[in-house]
């Protein structure tokens, strides 16, 4: 009996361990963030502090009761897979390992890739005011688009911040843009602000 329990605290304190360091290092990602967006994102995320200490205390509850299997074994085995400086959350890591399996490591490897962000034009925000009244409104856009000869991909992600256009765009991200014409992607650029699609189009044919 005195055995189990110790094989049960030992098991415990490695699991701690390795949580640790994982909230460490996550707790440390967010602190480079907020020095690069010049915001207190602990402030706009209240819960994250206590989110990053309960899941070492209480780490077997979180294992066996709150996640699933396959994104436990994702976030064991391929959270960091990929690109350099990406963590994949949830399925998304094996996802981008099954990606690089069938479709190949290089697939995007002839694009342009550009990451940028874009102030949205008042008439859209007045637009998504009506269509989503009460909401925040966001007034920028961060754009990622690559381009392989008449192979256009396009993503957009609503953003609060005109400061994250540096981030280096990974394949699995590439991966979930739309595949879009030349024509598609100009009607979906102006959409958000027509005084600058044709200067973004032109800096991914350069």
């Amino acid at each position: 009996m005195e055995n189990i329990i110790s094989i049960v605290f030992k098991t415990y304190l490695l699991g701690c361990l390795f949580l640790g360091a994982q909230s460490i290092y996550t707790y440390v990602k967010m602190l480079i963030l907020q020095k690069a967006v010049k915001k207190n994102v602990f402030a706009q995320h209240p819960k994250m502090k206590q989110w990053l200490v309960q899941r070492v205390v209480f780490w077997p509850y979180y294992l066996f009761v709150k996640t699933n299997p396959i994104d436990l074994f994702s976030q064991l085995f391929f959270s960091r897979y990929g690109d350099q400086g990406h963590i994949y959350y949830g399925t998304t890591g094996l996802r981008n390992f099954l990606n690089d399996i069938f479709k190949g490591k290089n697939r995007y490897k002839k694009f342009n890739v550009l990451t940028t962000t874009i102030s949205l034009s008042s008439s859209f925000i007045k637009k998504m005011m009506d269509e989503y009244p009460g909401q925040n409104y966001p007034k920028y856009a961060l754009i990622l688009l690559a381009r392989h000869e008449d192979n256009y991909l396009f993503k957009s992600t609503f953003v609060a911040d005109d400061r994250l256009s540096e981030q280096r765009a990974s394949r699995f991200e590439l991966d979930s843009c739309q595949r879009l014409t030349k024509e598609e992607l100009l009607a979906a650029l102006d959409q958000m602000n027509q005084n600058i699609s044709n200067t973004i189009v032109k800096k991914i044919h350069e």
